[in-house]
Order: C-alpha cells, then structure tokens, then sequence
C-alpha cells in the first residue's frame, strides 16, 4: 500500500508562487506561459461539445433549409477546435521547447 500525500490548495498555490517571486525570468516565462496555454487547452475542450449541440439542434429542426450550411460549418469549426486544441497540447509538453537553457 503506497501513502499518497495530499497538499491543499493554499500549499500548490504559495508553491507555484514561489517560482514566481524567487526565479529568474526564464522560469517565470516558462511558468506564465505553461499556465496560458492550460487555459487556452482548457477553452477549446469546452468549446467542441457546445459545437455538437448545435450540430444535434441543427439536424433536429423540421424545415432544414440552411441545415447544410450551418452544419458545414459547425464541423470545420469542430476540426479547427480540435486540430488548435492538438497543437496547444503538444506545445505544453514539448520538453525540448520547455527545457532549453
């Protein structure tokens, strides 16, 4: 049985804070950076399931006349979403950008 410690959000926070305050500017950019790019992660995963709900809307409509535009469209911005949201993950774990010196 392993012991897993558990850390309060006060401790990550004044941990993170830290860096912050006591590193030179390669680490605070690194830092900041990594921080905006979750969030930008973040966005774009929350972005795509709205996209399908306004696909399902879309087809269960009675008169679909401008269906297949508007569903075009929704499914280009549901590839743009997903290929952003690949490319802004790959940016935050790329160890070779992070860690250069």
């Amino acid at each position: 049985m392993s012991a897993e410690k558990s850390y309060s959000l006060r401790f990550v926070i004044s941990h993170l804070l830290s860096f912050l305050v006591n590193s030179d500017w390669i680490v605070r950019l690194r830092l900041v950076a990594s921080l905006l790019l979750t969030l930008i992660m973040i966005g774009f995963r929350l972005t795509i399931p709205f996209l399908f709900k306004m696909i399902i809307e879309l087809l269960s409509k009675p008169d679909p006349s401008l269906a297949p535009l508007f569903i075009t469209l929704a499914l280009m911005g549901y590839g743009a979403c997903w290929m952003l949201d690949y490319v802004v993950t790959q940016l935050r774990y790329d160890r070779k950008l992070w860690m250069k010196v």
